[in-house]
């Protein structure tokens, strides 16, 4: 994947030097996860990887076309006659 080989030389590069925060260096541990373009999924995700602690989410990106909720029909509109 062309954005997670993206991420890690990007973690790779700032955990060289640090980010500095006050008088520390802090570093990036990258945790990658695939949610196969499903809402509940990625809502699950976010919410578990929130109460292990982690201090940041970074996502947003989606391969391919394909949509991740299935199409609705579209209600006819008629008009009544009164």
């Amino acid at each position: 994947m062309p954005q997670q080989r993206a991420l890690e030389i990007t973690a790779d590069a700032l955990n060289k030097v640090g980010i500095p925060a006050g008088n520390l260096r802090r570093s990036v541990q990258l945790e990658i996860r695939d949610n196969c373009g499903d809402l509940r999924e990625a809502a699950r995700q976010a919410a578990e990887l929130t109460r292990s602690g982690v201090q940041a989410l970074v996502g947003g990106t989606l391969a391919g076309p394909r949509r991740p909720w299935p199409r609705r029909p579209r209600r006819s509109r008629r008009r009544s006659s009164r």
